[in-house]
């Protein structure tokens, strides 16, 4: 605890600090698996043969 500070400060600070993990875990857990499928397509569609020309 720092100089002069109160309990309920303190116990703010350790919210805010506990909030921006939350924030950043919660982001991981959102990106990481639409990342993974956006690669997924990606490597999908760069790997499938061209369509045949149409026939004029």
């Amino acid at each position: 605890m720092r100089a002069g500070e109160t309990p309920s400060a303190l116990a703010f600070r350790w919210a805010s600090s506990r909030r921006a993990l939350g924030t950043v875990t919660g982001q991981l857990l959102v990106t990481a698996p639409v990342a993974i499928l956006a690669a997924a397509q990606y490597f999908t569609t760069i790997n499938t043969p061209m369509p045949p020309a149409p026939a004029k």
